[in-house]
Parts: C-alpha cells; structure tokens; sequence
C-alpha cells in the first residue's frame, strides 16, 4: 500500500491530531493521596479525538511472550489497525509492553493492566497527546542514589522477528514499573515493584533521565507509605 492509497486517512490522522486535547492528573490515588493521570481519561481522549476526525483504531490480535524469549519479563505484544470512514486502513507493526506480576497483583492482572497501558501510550503516541508530568526542579532527589554501571552486551532478538522499537520499548518499561510501584501499598512491595528498572538501565533498556525519573517516583511512592503508616499509626 502505497501513501495515494491513504491519502484520507492521513488527512484525517492529521485533525486528530489537532483535535487532542492534553490529559491532566485528575484522578486521586486515595490510599497514598496523590494526584494521577488515569489511563481511561487518556483513552477516552484518543476515542474522541479519532471519532471526531472519522478514524476508529482496535486491536488486530494480542499474544503472550513468556519471560527469558525477548528478555527477562513477560510481554504482551498487541497489533492496532486505524481505519477511516473512506475504507482506507493501516495496520501498524506489533507493540510489546511489558507484564510484570507482583504482591497483590496476579499475572491476569498484570496482562490486563499491560493491555490498557499499551492501548492509551499508543494513543498517546499517535495522537500526540501532551502528558501532565512533575516539573523536574521541584522533584525530589535527596535519597538517589548513582546507578551501578550498565552491563555489555545488548540483549538478543531472535532472528525470525524485527527488533522491537527501542524508544517505544522503554517508554513502555518506564510506564510499567511506575504503574506498579504506585499500586504498592507496603514499603517491601514498593521495593519489588521498583527492582525492574535497576535491571532495564543495566541491560541499556531504559536511559539514565528514565532511571532517574523512575528514582523520583520510587521516592515520592515511598513518602506516601511512610505518611500513610504515620497516619494509621497514629
């Protein structure tokens, strides 16, 4: 399929993207007390923004790769079709978001978060939806610690399948490992939750502002259990 053959889409793609608004933290994480951009605003914004242009994007198919295949996490990789209202369609390469269980959280539970992560960032993406973040000079850094040194060697892609993109492969850990060290309602689960990053910067997964970004959240997670335990306590 050549680009005369999508020529509409394309045009519609384009107001969609105009049409997309940013997405705030509106939602309220009430065991730690923070505020947080909910996955569903995110994706109810992506839905409006296609509809309002004549797109509609869903799911192809999704599969499972078991951990040690492409890396030491399970994955789920998913494959998104856009179509618009002439016909025109455009199927997209397969993404791969990362499925970490843990405490409290089972594999059902980590396959089911890792598909919604993986349909609102690739909206996010397409759309190019502006994302509400921390400012980085009012983050707190005084308990980071430096990063041990990357270890040598990128990790193997069997040779039957295209590399994942790296850039959507880390964005897709950074996501995972937030998400899960944000739904820790305990300090050893918070520490569970957080050993993936370590592991991703070592093997040049993530980049070191990622890692760091992940540290201020690692933090900032901790801060909310020791406030919630104080308040118990008390």
């Amino acid at each position: 399929m050549n680009d005369t053959d999508t020529k509409n889409l394309y045009a519609a793609l384009v107001k969609a993207q105009t049409a997309a608004r940013a997405v705030g933290k509106n939602s309220t994480n009430k065991h730690h007390n923070y505020q947080y951009a909910a996955m569903e605003d995110l994706i109810a914004e992506g839905g409006r923004a296609l509809s309002s242009a004549g797109l509609a994007l869903f799911a192809l198919g999704w599969g499972f790769v078991p951990p040690g295949v492409e890396g030491s996490h399970a994955r789920v990789r998913i494959q998104y079709r856009l179509v618009h209202t002439s016909g025109e369609s455009f199927n997209f390469a397969p993404v791969d978001v990362p499925s970490i269980p843990g405490n409290g959280r089972p594999e059902d539970k980590a396959e089911a978060a890792a598909r919604t992560f993986a349909l609102g960032y690739f909206l996010r993406d397409l759309l190019l939806i502006p994302r509400v973040d921390e400012q980085v000079d009012t983050r707190d850094d005084s308990q980071y610690q430096p990063p041990p040194p990357p270890k040598p060697g990128p990790a193997k892609v069997p040779a039957s399948e295209p590399p994942p993109s790296p850039a959507r492969e880390s964005i897709a850990v950074v996501d995972a490992v937030e998400a899960a060290m944000r739904a820790a309602k305990t300090d050893p689960e918070l520490v569970d939750a957080s050993k993936p990053a370590k592991r991703a910067y070592e093997d040049k997964k993530i980049s070191k502002a990622q890692y760091d970004a992940l540290v201020a959240v690692f933090i900032e997670c901790r801060k909310a259990i020791a406030t919630a335990a104080s308040e118990k306590a008390a």
